[in-house]
């Protein structure tokens, strides 16, 4: 593939309709004007619009991080949340809006690659190895420098959010807790959305988090291994969305009674979320589970991690691969 085939088209190519321009309201940059916003929402799929999982997206500015961040609201200027469906709309009432916030809800999965493309051409990889062969909705970001690609269905049971491809690239996967911010910025006709057998398509793409067996070591003296203990976990924290609280407990009780500290605590579970992008992190309610767990130690009580995450980790090290 030459490189003029991952070109985005200009604005005098039929397939985008008008000139880049500079939202004020946003500071992102879009291929349309305000004056055919509902134009570009429309060509959303048909099939999405009919859900009630819209809401009005916004990018408010953060100091901290020199850059915008993206947030959903509701149509009555409240923030919406991605996992309450009560605060979620019906396309028609944010049909007019600058930039639309779609809610997965596990009907449709949405990948997400950032920064890949440049100088208004997307990276082979990403045209060769996802693109062309999904063949399914595929749109410009808002930013004009990543590409989210749409398929029909949910993500099989153990497929993380964030993932490590074998080529060294990586890509972020969602089919619930999470948003887009959808365009309607079609990529060459990439219009129709289409199903995915993502167990079987992803198979020959994704990089092992092991090689070889992986056993389940001691820790102890502030948890000298603590990354090792992050690599076993991973794929179970991404499997186990709704059961990360109890996850967590079964963590600080683990870690308070092999001698670990808060502060190893606070680094697995934040990890474990970064990689992952399964769930919220939230010191606080990581320091208490902590700290409640050494008092009921020092009492002499039992914790609900120190055998149970043993066996677990134990399970997932011996898993046949």
């Amino acid at each position: 593939m030459n490189k003029e085939n991952g070109k985005i088209p200009d604005r005098n190519n039929s397939q985008v309709d008008n000139s880049k321009q500079e939202f004020k309201s946003s500071q992102f940059s879009s291929p349309y004007t305000s004056e055919n916003t509902a134009q570009r929402n429309f060509a959303i799929p048909e099939e999405l619009r009919r859900l009630k999982q819209w809401g009005v997206a916004k990018a408010i500015w953060n100091d901290e991080k020199g850059k915008f961040e993206k947030f959903p609201f509701q149509t009555n200027g409240q923030p919406a949340k991605t996992n309450d469906s009560r605060t979620w709309s019906h396309f028609y009432n944010v049909r007019n809006a600058e930039h639309l916030a779609f809610f997965f809800n596990r009907s449709h999965t949405g990948m997400d690659f950032d920064s890949v493309i440049h100088n208004g051409e997307i990276e082979k990889w990403v045209i060769e190895d996802f693109i062309e062969p999904i063949g399914s909705y595929t749109e410009i970001s808002v930013s004009g420098t990543g590409i989210h690609i749409l398929v029909r269905g949910g993500k099989p049971k153990g497929l993380g959010s964030k993932i490590s491809l074998k080529d060294g690239h990586s890509i972020e996967i969602y089919d619930s807790g999470r948003f887009f911010l959808l365009t309607g910025n079609v990529y060459r006709g990439y219009r129709e959305l289409k199903p995915l057998d993502q167990e079987t398509f992803f198979r020959d793409y994704i990089k092992s988090e092991f090689e070889g067996p992986v056993q389940p070591r001691k820790i102890g003296n502030g948890i000298k291994d603590v990354e090792s203990i992050i690599k076993i976990l991973t794929p179970y924290w991404a499997k186990g969305s709704g059961n990360l609280h109890f996850m967590m407990l079964r963590l600080a009780g683990y870690v308070a009674s092999c001698g670990g500290n808060e502060s190893d605590l606070q680094q697995i579970i934040s990890e474990l979320i970064r990689r992952t992008g399964n769930g919220q992190y939230r010191p606080r309610i990581v320091s208490n589970a902590y700290r409640n767990s050494k008092i009921r130690l020092n009492e002499g009580g039992k914790v609900s991690g120190r055998n149970s995450l043993k066996e677990i980790m134990e399970v997932i090290a011996n898993e046949p691969r």
